[in-house]
């Protein structure tokens, strides 16, 4: 089968709609780790530029915490919202949601009180919660098999998102205050939107301007991937396959790495190494526009080793989960020993966040390996867990950094990471598996008259 002659194909433009989508989710996400910084006032805080609050270090660490309240709880309903539902609707209504709370924000925290801000941040959590896991569903129906890894790289443009915001907030809030963060991001939140309803649908066949060169060419390779979703999920199998724990529990520790990072780099940046705004967003960025370069040539390297033959794609993932978590031990230990200098902090920082994006070609496109049809399921679970994981980082960070704010407090902090990541690797290796689980194709109860030409061509494939 011929590829689209096409330069522009309906897949491309999804791709690079939820490459844009991963960078949206970001600047949501870490705008108020970046403004909390102005926000609050400081003894240098000139209280006549623009209004400033007197929360003390808990309410601060509640603020950035409780976005994790709603994340769990959207991340772990999107992916099964997304496979019944469509990423489409599931994804792009939470991104509405996370914009306009964003928007809201600066009117919000100034006129009313601290329990209505929190309550916004929670509502952004919900809202930014869905991406993840319901991406997954998109991916395959859209995406080839031997091409999985660079498709899912798009998922770590969400650090590119980070970096343009560390730096540009920088600026932002030197030009015009805190409140300029929240209303351009919101902006930029409201302007994707339109590209994502007009241009993206859940699969090829219901995509109303997709050419039949176009439909014909991701039929042929895409139908071998997926069948029709039964319309009772297995999940007593699921919650007791150790493959897709050891997707689970790798994804949450990833996950603990990631939010920790985009927690609290900036803020480690201004209260150890004493980096002032527009330096600190510029250093910040580096370890996240790391993490993407680091995803783009694992991703790279997974799919060429995959389509080659070179490597199993059980070696694959385990190179890219495991291997990753011991370069993150490493760069944390030598964190913890010397993170007091800030040329050792920025290098072992890139190295720690480049690590998580190896990931991206190892426990994540996993999901896709032992269960095409549930993959948004166990990714959604994951991303509930690591969120859990995040929102522990907050409390570790509270109890344990008090007002001193020194590099003997953040010691604790890093030596909690190191755990993380041990357990993780440690568990991965132990009980990953790459074989299709049995249950993925159980008995189909077809509710859908469009799903039962999949289920046929599925049974004669098989030979059922």
């Amino acid at each position: 089968m011929c590829k689209p002659s096409e330069f522009l194909t309906c897949k491309h433009i999804l791709i690079v709609v939820v490459f844009l989508g991963f960078m949206l989710h970001h600047m949501l996400r870490i705008n108020m780790s970046v403004a909390i910084i102005d926000m609050i006032v400081s003894n240098g805080s000139n209280m006549t530029e623009v209004q400033r609050f007197d929360w003390n270090e808990e309410q601060k660490n509640d603020i950035l915490g409780c976005f994790f309240w709603g994340y769990i709880v959207a991340s772990l309903a999107s992916g099964h919202l997304s496979e019944v539902y469509g990423t489409r609707a599931v994804l792009g209504s939470g991104l509405v949601l996370a914009t306009i709370c964003t928007l809201l924000t600066p009117l919000v925290t100034s006129y009313l009180s601290y329990t209505y801000l929190i309550v916004l941040r929670i509502g952004v959590g919900i809202g930014l919660g869905v991406q993840f896991s319901s991406i997954m569903p998109l991916a395959t129906k859209w995406i080839p098999p031997t091409d999985m890894s660079k498709f899912l790289s798009t998922m770590l443009a969400s650090q590119l998102g980070t970096a343009a915001t560390l730096i540009f907030c920088g600026y932002l809030i030197k030009a015009f205050g805190w409140p300029s963060v929240f209303y351009v991001t919101g902006a930029i939140g409201a302007t994707w939107c339109l590209p994502w309803f007009y241009c993206v649908y859940d699969s090829p066949r219901q995509h109303p301007r997709i050419s039949k060169e176009e439909l014909q060419y991701l039929q042929q390779r895409v139908k071998f991937q997926t069948s029709a979703v039964p319309s009772r999920k297995p999940w007593a199998a699921i919650l007791t396959s150790r493959p897709v724990w050891a997707i689970v529990i790798a994804f949450t520790c990833v996950l603990f790495n990631v939010h920790s990072a985009i927690n609290y780099t900036s803020l480690y940046m201004n209260q150890v190494l004493k980096f002032n705004i527009k330096a600190n967003g510029l250093i910040s960025s580096l370890p996240f526009i790391a993490t993407y370069l680091s995803s783009v040539l694992s991703s790279f390297l997974a799919d060429k080793w995959n389509k080659t033959g070179y490597l199993s794609v059980y070696a694959i993932r385990q190179i890219f989960t495991v291997g990753a978590f011991w370069v993150s031990v490493f760069s944390l230990i030598v964190q913890s020993i010397w993170g007091y200098n800030y040329i050792v902090s920025v290098v072992t920082f890139i190295i720690w966040q480049s690590s998580t994006g190896c990931h991206i070609a190892g426990c994540i496109p996993n999901a896709v390996d032992v269960t095409p049809n549930y993959s948004g399921t166990i990714l959604g679970l994951g991303t509930s867990l690591g969120s859990i994981m995040g929102y522990m980082s907050t409390k570790i960070v509270a109890t344990f950094i008090k007002n001193e704010q020194n590099f003997n407090q953040w010691r604790v902090f890093f030596w909690a990471a190191i755990a993380v990541n041990v357990v993780g690797a440690g568990f991965y290796y132990i009980f990953a598996s790459t074989e299709v689980q049995e249950w993925n194709n159980a008995p189909l109860c077809l509710e859908k008259q469009e799903n039962c030409d999949d289920a046929m061509e599925l049974c004669e494939i098989n030979g059922k």
